[in-house]
């Protein structure tokens, strides 16, 4: 058995998921846009309602929210865990504060031209 942080991968995917974190963090559409993969899409809860979207529809979240962002000092954010098998890999991030809100993703993760593009986002948030 590997251990996560010894995959020679690992720091690939921890890379793309460190570039997520600072786009959203900057409210840089097209930042965000450029660590998934053009078929991305994404599922998941804001409390009880069900969301399901292209991931351009997070791109137009994270456009809007552009401007001043005053939760972004608030903001804070941890990889917990990295999972890699050849070329796809998972991985766990929690956001702390993001527009307020605290949320879980998992990422599932594709290397493509040699390199790691978040293929798909399915997420958590307690608040609504």
């Amino acid at each position: 058995m590997t251990s996560v942080h010894s995959h020679p991968d690992h720091d690939g995917v921890h890379a793309a998921v460190l570039s997520y974190v600072r786009a959203v963090t900057a409210g840089d559409s097209d930042a965000v846009r450029a660590v998934f993969h053009p078929d991305a899409h994404m599922w998941g809860y804001l409390g009880d309602a069900f969301v399901s979207a292209p991931i351009e529809a997070f791109c137009g979240v994270v456009a809007a929210e552009s401007g001043e962002r005053q939760w972004s000092a608030q903001y804070s954010w941890e990889i917990r865990s990295i999972e890699v098998n050849g070329e796809v890999a998972v991985a766990v991030l929690e956001e702390y504060g993001y527009q307020g809100a605290d949320f879980v993703n998992h990422f599932s993760l594709v290397r493509t031209d040699g390199r790691w593009l978040i293929a798909g986002k399915t997420f958590h948030s307690p608040a609504t």
